[in-house]
């Protein structure tokens, strides 16, 4: 019995870790309104970010909620750094 209880605990704590994650999603386009593949794409000061696709969208999975300041960099182009809510 006592198994069988903490295995439902740590399948209940497990889905919550699952359901405190955010998707964050986008599309990356230069001035003249044309996808750039390769933008790295991250929130600051942590490891959750992803790079643009061919088609300029991104999308990754973000711990932190709240106030994050993403960071969009790429060779050639100036970094920019935006305040956003996740």
């Amino acid at each position: 019995m006592k198994r069988i209880i903490s295995l439902f605990v740590l399948i209940l704590m497990s889905s919550q870790g699952i359901l405190a994650q955010t998707k964050v999603s986008g599309k990356i386009l230069n001035q003249k309104k044309q996808p750039l593949p390769g933008v790295n794409v991250f929130i600051k000061d942590t490891y959750d970010g992803a790079s643009t696709d061919a088609n300029g969208t991104f999308s990754f999975t973000a711990a932190d909620t709240g106030d994050v300041i993403i960071v969009c960099s790429f060779i050639g182009f100036e970094q920019i750094e935006k305040k956003v809510m996740v």
